[in-house]
């Protein structure tokens, strides 16, 4: 037996030349990348203009919270004020030289102190000098009167402007 005659192919019609692509005409474009390039303008002058501005200095901080303390509070009991002003200058150690002073007690402060180079032997006697007197308030309740807030305060001032004046 034959194997069953394959009808012929019909014939192929020839292929065609590709169709040119038209694109998009240049001003749509431009109204397309409008939109993106201001967005992107207006985010690179934001940028420029939003600079970070520095916050106010440790000394700044301290100073103020000092100058607050010396309107509000100087005529607090001893003991208040003693706890106020020794936070005030422990925040402010914390801040100035990155020691965790407001966790250490005042010997372990003052001990931490000694080896910190930043500080002359005149400002670190007179921050032992202010502790020692916050402590002694504080803790072993010594004597005091209001009239004893100023020359506290005085001393917490004299620290954060660099020392005795």
């Amino acid at each position: 037996m034959n194997p069953p005659e394959i009808p012929p192919l019909p014939e192929l019609e020839p292929i065609l030349p590709p169709v040119p692509d038209p694109g998009w005409p240049w001003w749509l474009w431009l109204l397309c990348a409008l939109p993106v390039l201001l967005v992107l303008a207006w985010s690179v002058i934001r940028a420029l203009r939003s600079k970070p501005r520095p916050g106010p200095s440790p000394q700044e901080i301290a100073l103020r919270e000092i100058a607050q303390l010396e309107r509000d509070h100087l005529a607090d009991p001893p003991y208040e004020f003693s706890i106020a002003g020794c936070d005030v200058l422990r925040r402010y150690v914390e801040a100035r030289f990155h020691l965790p002073a407001t966790t250490r007690t005042s010997p372990e402060l003052l001990m931490e102190m000694r080896s910190y180079s930043g500080l002359r032997d005149a400002e670190r006697d007179l921050l032992g000098v202010f502790l020692d007197r916050c402590d002694g308030i504080k803790f072993a309740r010594a004597a005091a009167l209001p009239s004893d807030n100023a020359p506290l305060l005085r001393q917490a001032k004299d620290f954060v402007l660099g020392g005795p004046a």
